[in-house]
């Protein structure tokens, strides 16, 4: 039961990093670069996880905590 919930929350993770790479792709096409309301979003946000030392994680969820509740 572990490793398919390793497994599902790996494929989670997986998903979200497409999905956010389709998302950026079609951003880029809808917008030109100058003009792009995520850009300059995206650009302050990697400055203050920089300043507050924060990495980027994937957060991985678990199913069977919520059912133990």
């Amino acid at each position: 039961m572990e490793d398919v919930m390793k497994a599902l929350s790996k494929a989670s993770c997986d998903l979200l990093h497409i999905v956010q790479h389709q998302q950026d792709q079609e951003s880029r096409r809808s917008y030109p670069d100058d003009a792009n309301p995520c850009k300059p979003l995206k650009e302050i946000c990697r400055e203050l996880r920089t300043e507050l030392d924060v990495p980027t994680v994937c957060i991985h969820f678990n199913p069977s905590d919520l059912i133990s509740q």
